[in-house]
């Protein structure tokens, strides 16, 4: 009866560490992908009156973050990720690089 006891705890600590590490690591990165393109849809910079008349017509994964397109606009948007502070998904600060924004007007005529 010890045994079968002493078992069932192995067991029932194993299946606590498994789930526990699933639920506490890194997102794959389709996840992942997706909590950045939410923050980068959700930020205020798109919200401000210059923006607002704009419509979304791309946004493109890179190196170094994501481009985003819009109806008059090419946005270069940076994704820094930032140490690891606990086990769980990718931190990250993103920056909108308004100061390389292309006008589409721009980089038609050139």
């Amino acid at each position: 009866m010890k045994k079968f006891s002493k078992l069932k705890k192995c067991m029932t600590v194993a299946a606590f560490v498994l789930v526990s590490c699933n639920l506490f690591a890194a997102l794959p990165p389709l996840p992942q992908s997706i909590r950045e393109i939410e923050a980068i849809l959700t930020d205020d910079f798109l919200k401000s009156p210059e923006m607002t008349a704009e419509t979304i017509w791309q946004i493109q994964k890179t190196e170094t973050g994501y481009i985003l397109e819009t109806t008059h606009f090419i946005i270069p948007i940076d994704m820094i990720s930032l140490p690891p502070k606990n086990i769980g998904p990718i931190q990250f600060e993103m920056q909108f690089d308004v100061n390389n924004l292309i006008a589409k007007e721009e980089q038609i005529s050139s």
